[in-house]
């Protein structure tokens, strides 16, 4: 059958106007009207074109967690700081390959070596800082301050909590000092959203600041929580909603939770461990007919 040359363009612009994109990378899911690709490891994205050559994406960026410091005697190290977050609505990405890096969970503190900073998490130029690691004990009557990262580390003894990003934009907050009089707890990790406390005298020791909340993967999830400080008295710091691991009193630091850049808890006591910070994830989500 012949078609007039009228209709044939005519449907030639319906097919291009309403072609959907092809995008690959990471694990993918549907959630309503919405294409997600979730990265717990670092790989590419590619969009391989569509109307307009390009999208505007949803993208959410966390950082790995900080690792917990480790104690000695009845001093317990601090918790680590929950990875950074970043967040972008309607983000224009173009036709292409954008490579995707996630971030590693900090190490875990041991000894006098304090909990290592969580790796950066990113999408091309797009950025989520590491957790600060947790401080450790290291001898000196000063203390030991808490690092600097995405969300700063806690302190360890009379040591203040490490500062989160200072932005724009601002990816995360600060630690919990270690307390500097008569008790001897950690500080919890700073969290995405909250900072850690102070570890306090007795049996309140520094809790974890709590993460961020979104919904970009169709469920409520925080992300970047702090990891909870080790310490003297009572149970250990608790960890922040968003992956941060528990601290402990006589015991290694539990673990951050991975894909969530949870900060790692802080060990309590000679010979236990921080825990290890969780790593990080790159979330794109975008509208598809």
């Amino acid at each position: 059958m012949l078609i007039r040359t009228r209709d044939r363009v005519t449907t030639l612009v319906n097919n291009w106007l309403y072609k959907p994109f092809c995008a690959s990378g990471g694990t993918v899911t549907t959630n309503g009207s919405y294409t997600v690709h979730t990265f717990t490891s670092t790989g590419t994205f590619t969009i391989y074109g569509g109307y307009g050559e390009c999208i505007y994406a949803d993208i959410c960026l966390i950082g790995g967690g900080g690792g917990g410091g480790s104690g000695v005697g009845n001093i317990g190290g601090g918790g680590g700081g929950g990875g950074g977050y970043l967040y972008y609505s309607s983000y224009k990405l173009t036709s292409g390959i954008y490579a995707v890096t996630i971030g590693d969970g900090g190490t875990a503190g041991s000894g006098a070596t304090m909990g290592g900073n969580g790796g950066d998490t990113s999408l091309a130029s797009l950025v989520a800082t590491g957790g600060g690691g947790g401080a450790s004990y290291q001898g000196v009557d000063a203390g030991q301050a808490g690092a600097d990262g995405g969300t700063g580390g806690g302190g360890c003894w009379k040591g203040a909590g490490g500062s989160g990003t200072a932005g724009p934009p601002i990816q995360g907050v600060g630690g919990g000092a270690g307390y500097s009089s008569t008790g001897y707890n950690g500080g919890g990790g700073g969290g995405a959203g909250w900072n850690g406390t102070v570890g306090s005298p007795g049996s309140t020791i520094g809790h974890g600041g709590k993460g961020t909340l979104n919904y970009i993967s169709g469920t409520g999830t925080s992300y970047g929580g702090g990891g909870g400080g080790g310490g003297q008295g009572g149970a250990g710091g608790t960890g922040g909603a968003g992956g941060g691991g528990n601290g402990t009193n006589t015991g290694d630091g539990s673990n951050g939770t991975d894909a969530l850049g949870g900060g790692a808890g802080g060990g309590g006591g000679t010979g236990y461990v921080g825990g290890v910070g969780g790593k990080g994830v790159c979330i794109i989500r975008y509208w598809t007919l």
